[in-house]
């Protein structure tokens, strides 16, 4: 297999699983278990740090795979920052 490819799915992977948990979008997913934090935001960031360790130990990407790489990325920082804020106001 081409690992080159590793970062593009990281990255997917994580904003689906971000989405997934996210009890805006995703009613079946309760507040009592988004509440705990650690739990649930510790795939996500560590998903996050394996897909920036393995883009940038190579340089050979093409232009569009980087540009995609790096909104995938930002979009799931965004929903990431979204899910924090909704369960702050939940909790207020």
């Amino acid at each position: 297999m081409d690992f080159r490819i590793a970062p593009m799915i990281l990255a997917t992977i994580t904003l689906v699983y971000l989405l997934f948990i996210h009890p805006a979008i995703n009613t079946s997913f309760s507040l009592k278990e988004a509440a705990n934090y650690f739990k649930i935001l510790w795939p996500p960031l560590l998903m996050m740090v394996l897909a920036w360790s393995v883009f940038a130990r190579h340089s050979y990407y093409r232009p569009i795979f980087k540009v995609v790489f790096i909104i995938l990325q930002v979009l799931s920082v965004g929903v990431l920052i979204w899910f924090l804020s909704y369960m702050h106001a939940q909790h207020l």
